[in-house]
């Protein structure tokens, strides 16, 4: 008896010594380190059991949004239905199917069909793995295709925005600055002004030209005049 109790007294040190006060609070007043145990065991079998429901009905709950990730979203849901049977609450094969196609956005529905379509015609039944696999290849396949046709309409546009002059340019050069004179709205090659690529070729620089070459004519004209006068005036003399 002796050695019994002293083995009893051993093996509650050793429960109490590893739970929480307040779990311990609630089965401290069982008598015998055996009751102490099934009511831990009852416990803990309870609070999993809430757990492994609140993780099935979050499992069942998950949603990929549309032009979401769907590899990141199945590895979610393959990692909460692997999570299940270690709670003591499996997930059978076809509710697990049912649940991946419930969780994939509309824009998928086609391809499911078809492929459900195709399944059936040859006469086998896709696992969820053959389907989740299925899918994510048609994700990359898409995801692929998305970016191949953004990059050939950015190189059609900046195609098209680069065959634009300044007057009539199209709006993203509005707040393009020139590095040769400072100004808004056009590049260096396509300046006016001194050093750029069209120097001197703005309209009002041209107009200035004009004028300055009929006043230098009109001043040649007027110096060879006086010429002429200086010279028959001399002869006279």
């Amino acid at each position: 008896m002796k050695e019994w109790k002293q083995g009893e007294a051993i093996a509650k040190q050793q429960i109490t010594s590893t739970i929480p006060d307040s779990l311990f609070m609630k089965i401290c007043s069982k008598g015998t380190a055996h009751k102490i145990w099934t009511e831990l065991s009852n416990h803990f079998q309870n609070k999993s059991r809430m757990v492994s429901v609140d993780l099935r009905r979050r499992l069942q709950e998950q949603r990929c949004p549309e032009r979401g990730d769907v590899a990141a979203h199945f590895t979610t849901l393959h990692t909460m239905q692997e999570d299940l049977p270690s709670m003591g609450q499996p997930i059978t094969e076809n509710d697990f199917y049912t649940i991946i196609l419930g969780s994939l956005p509309s824009s998928y529905d086609p391809y499911i069909l078809a492929v459900n379509a195709t399944s059936s015609v040859l006469g086998t039944t896709l696992s969820a793995d053959d389907l989740m696999f299925t899918i994510t290849e048609e994700y990359k396949h898409r995801n692929l295709k998305s970016k191949t046709g953004k990059k050939e309409e950015n190189a059609a546009f900046y195609s098209n925005d680069s065959g634009k002059g300044w007057k009539g340019g199209s709006s993203s050069k509005k707040n393009i600055e020139c590095f040769n004179c400072g100004k808004k709205g056009h590049y260096k090659s396509d300046c006016w002004a001194k050093g750029g690529g069209k120097e001197g070729q703005g309209p009002n620089q041209k107009e200035k030209k004009k004028l300055k070459s009929k006043q230098k004519e009109k001043t040649t004209v007027a110096r060879r005049k006086r010429r002429k006068m200086m010279r028959r005036s001399g002869g006279n003399d």
